[in-house]
């Protein structure tokens, strides 16, 4: 009898932290909805990996527990978790969703979507990061974690089979951006900024402005003196828009 009242004793206790996580998750979406907010959160690494690692082990993980209302329970929570997440992920900027990815985005993803399969908030994570693979830092974290995650079999595999269509939408970016990478095609495609020199270098390279391009170190100096020490915005990031763009 002991020993079955600690076991219930337990139980709740498992059950008042789950719902506390649950109202703070969900406050912290309230607030997160506030207008102009989100734009601008910029939350440090740390911040996505004790979202992630949270809902994973406290809300989805927990060894010993499987009462039905418990499990109910504990599903609320990590759903109320991940609606948080897709909140800050579907921001103009990248970091966000780099890092989430980096502190186990996908992992989270998987395990959610074997608990709670029906939940909308996996497919509109989904939907967001298939559309982000466009963006060379994003395929770059993507490959980084899908890679690591090969050497967890149920992991890979519930991958490739759930996430088959984003999956592919990956390997044809990945294809797409080597390719890029290898040939510099584009490095050829656009001419130099500098439009008074007579002799030109066959590839360019960016301005961190981006929006000049030079063929050489003297070309970009002339062109620095002469025009653009007083248009360009490189401290402001790629066309001004603050890191917005990788």
């Amino acid at each position: 009898m002991a020993d079955m009242a600690k076991c219930r004793e337990a139980i709740a206790r498992h059950t008042a932290r789950l719902l506390w996580t649950d109202h703070h998750f969900q406050l912290a979406t309230t607030v997160a909805r506030l207008p102009g907010l989100v734009e601008h959160m910029r939350p440090p690494r740390r911040f996505f990996r004790v979202i992630l690692k949270g809902a994973a082990d406290l809300c989805l993980l927990t060894p010993g527990i499987d009462r039905d209302d418990n499990n109910a329970v504990r599903i609320i929570s990590a759903e109320a978790a991940a609606e948080f997440l897709s909140l800050l992920l579907v921001t103009p900027h990248t970091r966000n969703i780099v890092c989430a990815l980096e502190t186990g985005l996908l992992e989270f993803m998987v395990d959610l979507d074997a608990v709670c399969p029906s939940h909308r908030v996996v497919p509109e994570l989904e939907d967001h990061l298939t559309r982000s693979l466009v963006l060379p830092i994003v395929l770059r974290a993507f490959r980084r974690r899908f890679d690591a995650m090969q050497g967890n079999k149920r992991m890979s595999s519930y991958t490739q089979e759930r996430f088959r269509d984003m999956l592919h939408v990956f390997s044809d970016q990945w294809r797409a951006y080597s390719e890029a990478m290898e040939n510099k095609a584009w490095k050829r495609a656009i001419s130099c900024s500098n439009a008074n020199a007579k002799n030109h270098d066959s590839t360019m390279r960016p301005c961190p402005c981006g929006e000049e391009f030079y063929c050489s170190a003297r070309c970009q100096r002339d062109h620095w003196r002469a025009v653009h020490r007083g248009e360009c915005c490189r401290e402001d990031g790629v066309w001004g828009l603050d890191g917005e763009l990788p």
